[in-house]
């Protein structure tokens, strides 16, 4: 029985802007994993890498802005993922995503290749299996991994948070108020970037635009 190395990225994936790199350690046991603040489960079935596997490792990347490329009249809801893994399952891998589109049944996946290398990136719907979504996540089952996102057709309509933070002093305060899209990514990094700078978190507000 063999195990397969950390596999690295084989490119930088140019033009991409990362915000965070994990790796999940996969064995032949049932395994699931939840990227904390970053809106990504995995549900890894048993006996399912090939029988001279042992062990081996997925690689994940969370991006949030990158020279991308979607479908005509499609909009991303979704942080992008790249998932990098030196094997191919032998059984399903089921991959959940979250989401910040208002209507499930207009969703759904799209994938490019990691290994693309003309700018930008090539986004395509999946053709089979579509997937299933819930009001914030989407599931899809994969033998194999790339890049992958979920879009909305149609409009434009998004669900949207805001969070509240203060500088200053007792004296003196600055308040930002700061809309993002209702993900688990933007929050982490806008949280980061804020709390990096010393600045107090105020009460979550969900907030809904209306079109006139």
């Amino acid at each position: 029985m063999l195990e397969c190395p950390f596999l690295f990225f084989v490119d930088d994936l140019y033009g991409v802007d990362v915000i965070s790199e994990t790796r999940v350690s996969v064995t032949n046991e049932s395994q699931t994993f939840h990227w904390t603040g970053y809106g990504l489960k995995l549900y890894i079935p048993p006996d399912s890498l090939p029988a001279f596997v042992e062990q081996t490792d997925i690689v994940i990347r969370a991006s949030l802005a990158g020279h991308y490329q979607f479908p005509e009249n499609t909009t991303l809801v979704s942080a992008v993922y790249w998932l990098r893994c030196p094997v191919k399952f032998t059984k399903p891998v089921t991959l959940e995503i979250q989401h910040c589109g208002k209507h499930p049944g207009t969703l759904s996946f799209v994938r490019a290749k990691c290994s693309q290398k003309d700018l930008p990136y090539l986004f395509q719907p999946l053709a089979s299996p579509r997937g299933v979504f819930s009001s914030d996540y989407g599931a899809v089952t994969l033998f194999s991994f790339s890049g992958l996102g979920i879009v909305q057709e149609g409009g434009e309509e998004q669900q949207y948070c805001a969070r509240l933070y203060y500088f200053g002093s007792r004296i003196d305060w600055r308040v930002h108020f700061v809309v993002i899209k209702d993900l688990e990514a933007f929050v982490t990094v806008v949280h980061q970037n804020y709390i990096e700078k010393k600045a107090i978190e105020g009460p979550d507000q969900d907030i809904e635009f209306e079109e006139d």
